[in-house]
């Protein structure tokens, strides 16, 4: 019997999708925050008090005895940690490397690995040392550990349980809420509760593991106050042949599609190109195991792609 064709690619304008379907219980990279958890949380809690102290004041004016003193005081309004504003998002998705190639092998894989690295302003920040490349020693420990099973309804049926990790700065307060300009959740399926719970997370991240490396921008829509996760960025590997591929995506967009693949000789901006570069070197090392290094792995060549040059306006 031979082997399935290599995936057929998608059209120019393909459809968003941020991961496979792997279960309800994902959140969408836009509510990955956990201050934005917490202050719903806390506002929620002070409207509940809020009726109940105004249910008692309405009480204490209809009851013919006397008010009791003390009188109930107001609830006091809590300071709700601010959710951080993240406008790019780096998306890896990980099997082993025995099975990559075509789509149905990766679906046979023992384990699925989806990284998401969360930026305030990825370039500036993926040029800088520190920071998030030391995201493997800042785990939340009461945000990671719960094993869930996930619906049977979704890919990957035999992989029974997931696993949400997250990886960020702590704030020192009362909430346990999150601090710093950037956030790496890790969402993990095998097929056993025990495996997941004792597997170590950051002996399973590798660049030699990962089959697909996406970039994506937060945009507006001008016409209507429509936040999009925008593709500019695409690695793949995993056909029949082992080959890799880089794609860009640069142009408008429309709600639930990505805009349009870049072909090469198309003109493309200079801050494109230079997102490109930083896509296939540094963002390279965040998954990066100890051993490897961004340098040594296969970089496209964008020379087939001119700068964009955009004249300015005739006065």
């Amino acid at each position: 019997m031979s082997p399935p064709g290599p995936d057929p690619l998608k059209g120019r304008m393909s459809r968003v999708r941020l991961s496979p379907s792997m279960g309800r219980y994902k959140r969408h990279a836009s509510s990955e925050d956990q201050n934005w958890v917490i202050a719903r949380s806390l506002k929620a809690q002070y409207l509940r008090d809020m009726r109940r102290y105004r249910f008692q004041c309405f009480l204490g004016k209809l009851s013919p005895f006397p008010a009791p003193s003390p009188a109930p005081a107001p609830p006091t309004k809590p300071v709700c940690p601010s959710t951080r504003p993240f406008k790019w998002l780096i998306s890896s998705h990980h099997v082993p490397q025995e099975y990559h190639g075509w789509k149905r092998l990766r679906d046979q894989a023992p384990w699925y690995l989806q990284l998401r690295f969360l930026f305030v302003d990825m370039p500036k920040q993926l040029r800088s040392e520190g920071g998030i490349y030391l995201w493997r020693d800042n785990m939340v420990e009461h945000l990671s550990g719960s094993v869930i099973e996930k619906s049977q309804r979704s890919s990957r049926r035999h992989l029974k349980f997931a696993k949400r990790l997250v990886f960020s700065v702590q704030a020192n307060d009362q909430h346990h809420s999150l601090a710093g300009r950037w956030l790496v959740v890790c969402y993990l399926w095998g097929q056993s509760r025990e495996w997941i719970q004792n597997v170590n997370i950051r002996s399973l991240v590798s660049f030699g593991s990962a089959f697909c490396v996406r970039g994506y921008k937060l945009e507006t829509r001008k016409a209507k106050p429509i936040h999009e996760w925008n593709l500019f960025y695409e690695y793949q590997r995993g056909v029949a042949t082992y080959r890799q591929s880089t794609r860009l995506f640069y142009g408008s967009f429309l709600w639930g599609y990505n805009p349009p693949e870049v072909l090469p000789g198309m003109a493309l901006p200079a801050t494109h190109l230079q997102l490109a570069d930083l896509m296939q070197t540094q963002a390279r090392a965040l998954i990066c195991a100890s051993h490897e290094r961004p340098a040594e792995f296969q970089k496209e060549d964008f020379s087939a792609y001119p700068p964009l040059v955009i004249m300015p306006p005739s006065r």
